[in-house]
């Protein structure tokens, strides 16, 4: 048996058939998830994104990506997504926070620094609100991206609730686009919708080897996220 002295000093070479990043590639495409991806950066009080984005309350700002870094457009780039753990409720301490979803991406595609923001097309949660219609076309909703609005209610100040023709209003990413007048300004009313689960990048587990000059280059990144819980933006 060897040494751990001659072990050390051994050259090590990849075995012909290990898997290139074509490879992870081609598994991704066939078996992955789509992804919206927002990537994070620490900003000072007083900036903006360049396309409006507001610095929010833990001095970040989240410009969503529209290409991979090597310029796939986002729409066509994949994820895996696996052992998923929710947080629970312990009636002697509440709410206990273990809620987790391990993520595996492509670094040529996708690489997350800590607190990017990841959404699934596919993946939706169900939210209902109650609102008061404004001044503007568009009513806020407390969980964007909003997908789609299942169902509307007017609660006018008599009389029983009404059901809002769904040709009246829709839905847009921060909330509800009015199309008509048919709630009043000042208005309360409830909507039952489908909106996207935005998770948080929050640690590394795997950080897939660079190889230079092979065609293996990055392997895939892996790690956790876990659903933001701040609303606002």
């Amino acid at each position: 048996m060897p040494t751990v002295e001659e072990l050390a000093a051994m050259d090590y070479a990849p075995p012909q058939d290990a898997f290139t990043s074509r490879d992870y590639l081609a598994q991704y495409q066939a078996h992955g998830y789509p992804l919206r991806w927002w990537k994070s950066y620490s900003a000072p009080d007083d900036a903006t994104g360049p396309n409006g984005e507001q610095r929010n309350d833990q001095g970040r700002i989240y410009i969503e990506q529209t290409a991979g870094n090597d310029s796939t457009p986002i729409a066509d780039c994949r994820c895996m997504l696996y052992r998923t753990e929710r947080a629970v409720y312990v009636p002697d301490f509440g709410l206990f926070e273990k809620g987790s979803t391990s993520i595996s991406v492509l670094p040529e595609q996708v690489e997350f620094a800590r607190l990017d923001r990841v959404a699934f097309p596919e993946v939706t949660w169900i939210a209902r609100d109650f609102v008061t219609r404004g001044n503007t076309d568009t009513d806020t909703l407390t969980q964007p991206p909003v997908v789609v609005i299942d169902k509307v209610l007017y609660y006018p100040a008599s009389g029983n609730a009404v059901v809002i023709d769904p040709d009246s209003y829709v839905a847009v990413d921060g909330g509800i686009n009015w199309l008509d007048d048919s709630i009043p300004l000042n208005g309360v009313y409830s909507v039952e919708y489908h909106y996207l689960p935005i998770f948080e990048w929050l640690m590394v587990e795997d950080m897939g080897v660079v190889q230079r000059g092979t065609d293996r280059s990055k392997l895939p990144q892996r790690g956790l996220i876990t659903q933001r819980h701040e609303v606002s933006n």
